[in-house]
C-alpha cells in the first residue's frame, strides 16, 4: 500500500444552516500512475501515448460541526 500526502489549504469557518459550522479545505497534488503500478499503454496513431502517466487528484472538503451537540 501507497499513502499520498496532499497539501490542504483552508478556507476558513463559516455559520451554516440549523446552528452549524462549517469549515472548508481544498487540497491538490499529482501522481504517477506507474509509482502505483498501474502501467497504461495505449498506442494511438503514430504511436503516441493517449492516457497520461501523471494524475491529478482534487479534493473539496467541507466539515459539519452540530450546534446542538456542544
Amino acid at each position: 500500500m501507497r499513502t499520498v500526502e496532499l497539501a490542504a489549504q483552508f478556507h476558513g469557518v463559516a455559520a451554516g444552516p440549523s446552528e452549524t459550522e462549517r469549515s472548508g479545505f481544498s487540497a491538490v497534488t499529482t501522481i504517477s500512475r506507474a509509482a502505483f503500478g498501474v502501467d497504461i499503454r495505449v498506442l494511438f496513431g503514430a504511436g503516441e501515448a493517449v492516457i497520461a502517466d501523471a494524475v491529478e487528484i482534487a479534493a473539496e472538503i467541507e466539515f459539519v460541526v452540530d450546534g446542538a451537540g456542544r
